[in-house]
């Protein structure tokens, strides 16, 4: 340690470029410097995900390279500032975050508290995810708009979803008429649904099931 220190900035910055995510949090425990510094180099990781389980516990694992950097489950407030320092550089990028919750019928407000919590601790961070997909369980119609609207729009370009809860008109006009949604290219939403057809026809590709479309909304789809 004593040889690193001795080092030069601009060097360090090049080691740490070249470290896997796992070996930077080790360096940024050792010192203040070292945190700083670690700080101030930006990551991009491939995949993450988040996993609310039972007995307040939070499944946080990362994926690089093929290489599974961590994975384990602990409590929120600790997953929360774990997964909220990826963003401590405001050019840290995650490409891919999942938010699972295999047990939503017996914890039905999880993803909305983690949401909850994510934006609060956040302090009004705009976080650079490339796709976001909740694969299981359920998030409420406010909790999503306040979510989609903590992505950064220059980077934020997907969202894949089982259940689409937004059904009040008021909510729907409020994210369409967010940046995140204008600039969104892919969605797909798993569950039937019967919101207007027009606000997805500026999306490049889409995956939807209507209970029922009439044949001017059938023609829309035909001619974007």
């Amino acid at each position: 340690m004593e040889f690193w220190s001795k080092l030069p900035a601009i060097f360090k910055k090049d080691v740490i470029g070249n470290l896997d995510y796992k070996s930077r949090c080790r360096l940024r425990k050792c010192s203040k410097s070292e945190k700083n510094l670690v700080n101030s180099c930006p990551v991009i990781l491939d995949s993450v995900n988040l996993e609310p389980r039972i007995g307040n516990q939070i499944y946080f694992s990362i994926e690089q390279n093929g290489i599974l950097l961590n994975d384990k489950a602990s409590e929120p407030k600790l997953v929360i500032q774990d997964f909220l320092l990826i963003f401590k550089n405001r050019k840290s990028e995650v490409k891919f975050l999942t938010v699972d919750h295999y047990n939503f019928q017996r914890q039905p407000d999880a993803i909305n508290n983690l949401v909850s919590c994510l934006l609060s601790d956040g302090n009004n961070l705009k976080l650079k995810i490339q796709k976001l997909k909740f694969q299981y369980g359920e998030i409420d119609d406010r909790s999503l708009l306040s979510f989609v609207k903590a992505m950064d729009s220059k980077t934020f370009d997907s969202l894949a979803i089982r259940k689409f809860p937004i059904k009040t008109q008021a909510v729907l006009d409020e994210l369409v008429a967010t940046e995140q949604w204008k600039t969104l290219k892919e969605l797909r939403i798993d569950e039937k649904i019967s919101i207007p057809i027009y606000i997805f026809l500026h999306l490049e590709s889409f995956s939807l099931s209507y209970y029922s479309m009439n044949s001017a909304d059938v023609w829309k789809c035909i001619e974007c």
